[in-house]
């Protein structure tokens, strides 16, 4: 079994850090960078499943410049076999960007297993406003029209849809076309 885990590298919570002069970014000098807690959970899980199932091999996975080297030779000093660097001049700051950059070498790997961070940080909150508050408008727009449709319209057209849908959902179970079972 193939395992990959996705490493970051990231300052140490315990040090002060400053913006940069760009204001997109931390101002390195001084700080002492380490592998994201997260992804060191995401190893110790990896290890473990690669003792668990003999000629398995893990490999960190990390994307940025040069000096990611440090991270990945982290991950292989707990025990990882292989590490691969993923060259950048810069560690891009949307998680689209960073998607698109490690799904050709996961693709490339045929890895079986990919370990990525379990939890979500401080830096993951903004896509999940983003994508709760378009849900939120999509929904409230979906539900503000049906209001209106039955308002002015009679209801009949929808009861009947709800009931068909519904007895075509319970049929494909009763018939075998799916199964609710895990």
């Amino acid at each position: 079994m193939k395992i990959a885990v996705c490493v970051k590298r990231v300052p140490d919570m315990d040090v002060r850090f400053r913006i940069a002069a760009d204001n997109t970014s931390v101002d390195e000098a001084g700080l002492k960078f380490d592998i994201n807690d997260f992804d060191a959970w995401a190893v110790e899980a990896a290890l473990q499943l690669r003792d668990k199932n003999p000629g398995s091999e893990v490999v960190a996975i990390s994307l940025g410049p040069d000096v990611v080297q440090e991270t990945i030779r982290k991950a292989l000093s707990m025990g990882v076999d292989r590490g691969v660097q993923l060259k950048a001049d810069k560690v891009p700051f949307d998680g689209l960007s960073i998607a698109r950059a490690l799904s050709d070498e996961l693709k490339a790997g045929a890895y079986d297993l990919i370990k990525n961070r379990a939890l979500f940080d401080a830096s993951d909150i903004g896509i999940f406003a983003v994508g709760m508050a378009v849900s939120f408008i999509c929904a409230f727009a979906c539900v503000r029209w049906l209001l209106r449709y039955i308002a002015n319209h009679d209801f009949t057209p929808f009861a009947w849809y709800r009931i068909v849908f519904g007895l075509i959902v319970l049929g494909t179970g009763y018939f075998g076309l799916v199964s609710w079972h895990a």
